[in-house]
């Protein structure tokens, strides 16, 4: 992996799975038998296989599938082949937050695509501090008339992140 070289990581390139196709792919394809039934096989679990399980843990522990929201939602965190990490969640629950996470042991920053409300997006940053700085007032200013209910805070990194209505917020305070 190229974030933590110093673990014993296997080879996982087109070429090295496309050359050893009959060790990890070959024994689940006996019963495939149309393209339905092969795209419904599960490659990731495939080659996770291909990891020994203190590997499987320490990818988890590196690279986690999910992100624990402060309001106790745990958001999926989605990894595209050019090794971007992008978070997908709602503004208000992102409130309080003083930068992006990271992951790798320091050597990945999420990029974090803020959602309205309605969970359309709002902005895309890898730099969660600066947002709140800059172009989180330009969001807030749009965004406060077409969410009235919502929470659209003034020091959104020194507020309470919230899953509901400011109504609701405000009355289990």
């Amino acid at each position: 992996m190229q974030y933590c070289p110093e673990h014993n990581w296997p080879a996982l390139d087109d070429d090295s799975l496309l050359n050893d196709l009959d060790n990890w792919l070959a024994p689940y394809l006996d019963e495939v038998r149309s393209l339905a039934q092969l795209q419904q096989l599960d490659c990731y679990t495939l080659l996770l296989n291909l990891l020994p399980w203190d590997l499987q843990q320490q990818l988890d522990s590196l690279l986690p599938k999910k992100w624990p929201m402060a309001t106790g939602t745990s958001v999926k965190i989605d990894y595209d082949a050019t090794g971007r990490a992008l978070l997908s969640v709602r503004l208000q629950e992102a409130l309080g937050m003083q930068q992006s996470p990271v992951l790798a042991q320091g050597k990945l920053v999420v990029t974090m695509e803020l959602l309205s409300p309605a969970h359309r997006p709002l902005a895309l940053t890898a730099d969660l501090a600066s947002f709140w700085q800059g172009p989180y007032e330009h969001v807030k200013k749009e965004m406060k008339g077409r969410y009235p209910r919502h929470l659209w805070p003034d020091d959104p990194a020194n507020t309470q992140p919230t899953k509901f209505t400011k109504k609701k917020t405000l009355s289990s305070q």
